[in-house]
């Protein structure tokens, strides 16, 4: 309803696609009639992955035993964001631990939950530099470690923040 329309959009406030975007190649190699797949490629990248408090608490409402389940308020998306060929997120805020707290505005952790969900949606990649990437946990430590690991076992690419000097080097 209008309610899950509204927490869907403080989730995903902008959702931008390009389609027909051209790939470049040898000339002399032969390609496939015009239009055909090979000639497209649709790119979705969307706004910040952005949970305040109250998303925080309906997706804890909607989870069962404990988990997050932000899957209700992002459904709505879902079809748009499965029909991409490559869909990125951008995590805005940091993940806590899985065990919490989590907290919204104005120094953000957020259910490790989310990054599974993200990528169950269909997102392959994220970005992950922000004005929260350094936000602390309650005990005060930054999360951005925890936050590439989280999004590691999601099986998540991520780009922007690094846990070393090293990592922020590489290019994959």
């Amino acid at each position: 309803g209008v309610s899950m329309r509204r927490n869907a959009l403080l989730v995903i406030p902008a959702v931008i696609l390009f389609a027909g975007c051209g790939l470049g190649g040898d000339p002399t190699v032969q390609s496939k009639p015009e239009g055909s797949a090979a000639d497209s490629f649709t790119v979705i990248a969307s706004g910040d992955l952005l949970p305040h408090n109250t998303v925080i608490e309906r997706a804890k409402a909607n989870g069962r035993g404990g988990s997050y389940d932000f899957s209700p308020m992002l459904a709505e998306v879902k079809p748009l964001i499965q029909s991409a060929d490559l869909a990125i997120c951008h995590i805005e805020v940091p993940f806590g631990p899985p065990e919490g707290p989590f907290a919204g505005y104005p120094s953000f952790s957020a259910p490790p939950d989310l990054a599974r969900q993200a990528k169950e949606l269909g997102y392959r990649t994220c970005s992950t530099a922000s004005n929260h990437t350094l936000d602390t946990d309650a005990k005060g430590y930054f999360q951005t470690r925890r936050t590439l690991d989280v999004l590691d076992q999601a099986g998540l690419a991520h780009h922007g923040s690094a846990r070393s000097a090293e990592e922020a080097q590489t290019i994959d």
